[in-house]
């Protein structure tokens, strides 16, 4: 599974995986992914191959750096390597 880009939607950051994905949202989330360097707070259940977060920063906007260094704890599915990108 790759992560292939990153949105917002003014209060959440949007993940766009390239197949179906399951999370798992019972648990505090851990660093392996982040968006200029502010960490994962929250993490809503999947639909199909997209799934939102929000963090501990307040600037949700384009342009922003991203970058998923590692297999999150809250992403069940397994990831086939570390990825990063610009939001749009």
């Amino acid at each position: 599974m790759t992560l292939l880009s990153v949105s917002n939607d003014g209060t959440d950051w949007i993940l766009h995986f390239d197949g179906p994905i399951t999370t798992n949202t019972g648990v505090t989330p851990d660093s392996a992914f982040d968006v200029s360097g502010n960490a994962v707070t929250s993490v809503s259940p999947a639909v199909g191959s997209v799934c939102s977060l929000t963090d501990d920063g307040i600037l949700y906007s384009a342009g922003q750096p991203w970058e998923m260094v590692s297999q999150p704890n809250w992403l069940v599915t397994p990831l086939a390597g570390p990825s990063s990108g610009t939001t749009t």
